[in-house]
């Protein structure tokens, strides 16, 4: 289903795509062939998007463990900024 999903986002707008295939890219990491249909939706914003992701604050606060130093919500998760 997951993957589906990624295929499916690259079909719509770029806010809608960008903000639901960086939900899959942190948070379906273990799932086959995922990041690479995440990355085959993005067609051409592919830079923009990793810089983004390995931005966002979430990322940035993570520590060995699955923690971070943010707020978030009860899994730890900054609020989306996208």
């Amino acid at each position: 289903m997951r993957l589906q999903v990624a295929f499916s986002l690259g079909e719509a707008p770029a806010a809608a795509r960008d903000a639901g295939l960086a939900l899959l890219a942190r948070n379906d990491t273990n799932t086959l062939h995922v990041l690479p249909a995440v990355v085959s939706s993005l067609t051409g914003g592919e830079l923009a998007f990793l810089e983004r992701l390995i931005a966002a604050p979430e990322r940035r606060d993570a520590r060995p463990g699955g923690s971070t130093t943010s707020g978030g919500d009860s899994t730890g998760r900054s609020p989306e900024r996208w």
